[in-house]
């Protein structure tokens, strides 16, 4: 009575005799023990709840460390050991429930992975799930859960922090880069998670303001991004198989395996989920084509726009009409790959006609709901939008070469600098 102190005791010989097990257990009037569990993997790892906190030994209870992380110092009533996705499931007091997602490193520490500059555990599988509609709540509800992000976590240790980045690495199984991950470098255990998903299609970068509004701004970095409300960024999930993950620390590197599982309701087969990425990484492909020519194309025009204030004093020679001439040409080429109107408001998707890019992007969104090879209708959709974007791009090369050529030389004659294209095959500058 009256004894707040932690009690954990251990017997190996059906109850004949008890060790205690609480050593370095805090004493305090809130730090009795409330439930006690052993790892179902790994012998000897010990989760411990007590009216104030979390703790864990790695030896069996000869020594116990904190594992609050976030969970509030609430009484840790219960715990469960999910073991399929080894989650560690706590109770707290009342109706509440913390949940510390993936405690597989727990499973590989030990003194040598503790002495090493640089550890990576081993990923646990993750599962390839598509977004779905969340459950209506209230706003503000207190009851309401926040679930871990989506993918695969990738836990590593450091023993100090380096003096260079951290970089996570995901190769296929071609070793094929799939992403490139920018790493915590905290000394001790780092986590970051992959949701999955390719690198994004390049970004388009819009120097110029929309047309028909002049009131808009370019912004403080001298671009502004193309907004789409209807529509989420586009990156390609990963297909199910094994990948690798490379941890870079300084000139250190760490690879493991990852395994990706299909979802388990899902009723598209491997062949299926593997033709529907063929052409998602197709469409991809064909967004940064088009991303490249609507940014070459935006830096142009920036620098004409930018030459005609400069120029404004400057008579003869035709050079102002020359410059609008060409600005237009470009802005009747740009009008085919991206809607020049749309501003930050969302009802321009619906004012204005989708042009190129924002088709590929909807057909890319159409593809990806679920885990089937693209239809009929999709593909012939594509295959219309390739050639668009072939045609395009010899009219941009053209244009490029000859009409930009040109304008440069008048440049040359009045000794201003040259508008800089950015295109290899041009010969624009020259």
């Amino acid at each position: 009575m009256a004894n707040f102190d932690p009690f954990v005791f251990k017997t190996e010989d059906y109850g004949k005799t008890w060790r205690a097990l609480t050593k370095t257990l805090p004493r305090g009037p809130v730090n009795y023990a409330h439930c006690i569990r052993e790892d179902p993997v790994r012998k000897g790892l010990l989760y411990l709840g007590t009216e104030n906190a979390l703790y864990v030994s790695l030896n069996d209870g000869v020594e116990w460390f904190p594992l609050q992380n976030n969970l509030p110092h609430a009484p840790v009533n219960w715990l469960t050991v999910q073991e399929n996705v080894s989650d560690l499931a706590v109770a707290t007091y009342g109706r509440g429930f913390w949940i510390l997602d993936d405690i597989s490193p727990l499973r590989e520490i030990a003194p040598e992975t503790l002495d090493a500059q640089a550890f990576l555990f081993s990923p646990r599988p993750a599962y390839r799930l598509h977004h779905v509609n969340a459950l209506a709540v209230q706003p503000e509800d207190p009851g309401s859960g926040e679930n871990p992000p989506e993918g695969a976590d990738i836990t590593y240790f450091l023993k100090s922090v380096p003096s260079g980045d951290v970089k996570i690495s995901i190769l296929d199984d071609k070793r094929q880069t799939v992403r490139i991950l920018s790493g915590t470098n905290a000394a001790g255990l780092n986590r970051v998670w992959w949701n999955l998903a390719y690198e994004s299609p390049e970004r388009v970068r819009l120097r110029t303001l929309p047309q028909e509004h002049p009131h808009e701004v370019v912004g403080p970095i001298g671009w502004r991004p193309l907004r789409m409300f209807d529509v989420q960024p586009y990156q390609p999930l990963a297909v199910p198989g094994t990948y690798t993950v490379k941890l870079t620390v300084g000139s250190q590197e760490i690879v493991k395996k990852l395994i990706i599982k299909k979802d388990p309701n899902s009723a598209g087969t491997p062949a299926d989920i593997q033709s529907q990425q063929a052409m998602l990484l197709n469409v991809r492909s064909d967004m940064d084509g088009v991303a490249g020519m609507i940014n070459e194309i935006e830096l142009i025009r920036r620098q004409l726009q930018d030459l005609d204030v400069v120029m404004q004093r400057q008579s003869g020679g035709g050079l102002k009409d020359a410059s609008l001439k060409l600005d237009a040409r470009l802005l009747e080429i740009e009008g085919k790959l991206v809607q020049t109107r749309l501003t930050d408001a969302s009802e321009d998707a619906l004012r204005w006609p989708a042009k190129l890019y924002e088709r590929l992007l909807y057909l890319a969104s159409d593809v990806r709901h679920a885990d089937f090879p693209p239809t009929t209708q999709q593909v012939e959709v594509h295959e219309t939008l390739k050639k668009d974007l072939a045609s395009t791009q010899m009219e941009l090369s053209g244009l490029l070469e000859k009409e930009l050529g040109a304008f440069n030389r008048l440049l040359k004659d009045r000794n201003v600098p040259n508008i800089v294209a950015s295109l290899k095959k041009s010969t624009a500058s020259q």
